[in-house]
């Protein structure tokens, strides 16, 4: 004998089937927001809700409940269309008349032309250039010969060098040293050397005063 059904287990039925309902379409309207398309709902038989105790709902409210779902997932899906590219309208080519064409204001037509400078002619350059001078050779001057001269042996400048003074180079030695024999000296140098060393220009010897003589010569 099947059970009886009283007004209140109708009414957790349906509660619990309202709720049922209500998570599918929460949970539709938030893929829809996320921009995946809803799964496919299968129909499953669920097990009965325990019994919980819902405050009475009143059926206009479900309804109210589930347009808003509606409308929120048409909403969504409007905005997932992919509204087609603005068309870029190109400008349109120039078309060239065929009238005449416009003067352009110039410039250099009130400017007067210039007046063009020839170059003279060559006979005037040649006339108006004067003649150079003509440039002479300085005279040269008759050369004088020089008179060669006299060649001395070798032996005569020998013998001159050795009369020579060995102190100024100049005179002639006449004035010679009795103790060592040396014949060096002239007149002006003896005279300096006895009142000054009285030594021998070439062998440093002591001259007394009656050791100095004079030699003549051919």
């Amino acid at each position: 004998m099947a059970p009886k059904l009283t007004r209140e287990h109708v009414e957790r039925l349906s509660r619990g089937h309202n709720i049922q309902s209500q998570q599918q379409t929460d949970a539709i309207s938030a893929r829809a927001v996320r921009g995946s398309p809803p799964p496919r709902t299968r129909t499953a038989r669920s097990p009965s809700p325990a019994p919980v105790p819902f405050p009475p709902s009143s059926p206009r409210r479900r309804v109210d409940s589930l347009e808003m779902a509606r409308a929120y997932i048409s909403g969504a899906r409007s905005s997932r269309a992919v509204s087609p590219p603005p068309v870029i309208q190109q400008p349109r080519p120039l078309r060239r008349t065929s009238g005449p064409p416009r003067p352009t204001p110039s410039v250099r037509s009130s400017v007067p032309p210039r007046p063009s400078i020839s170059p003279p002619p060559i006979s005037h350059r040649r006339a108006s250039v004067p003649p150079r001078p003509e440039v002479l050779p300085p005279p040269t001057a008759p050369r004088t010969r020089i008179p060669p001269r006299p060649r001395t042996s070798i032996a005569e400048n020998f013998d001159l060098g050795a009369r020579l003074c060995v102190i100024c180079q100049d005179e002639e030695a006449i004035m010679a040293v009795v103790d060592c024999g040396h014949m060096a000296m002239c007149k002006r140098c003896s005279e300096v050397v006895m009142s000054t060393s009285r030594l021998c220009p070439l062998c440093r010897t002591r001259i007394a005063d009656s050791r100095l003589i004079r030699i003549f010569t051919p």
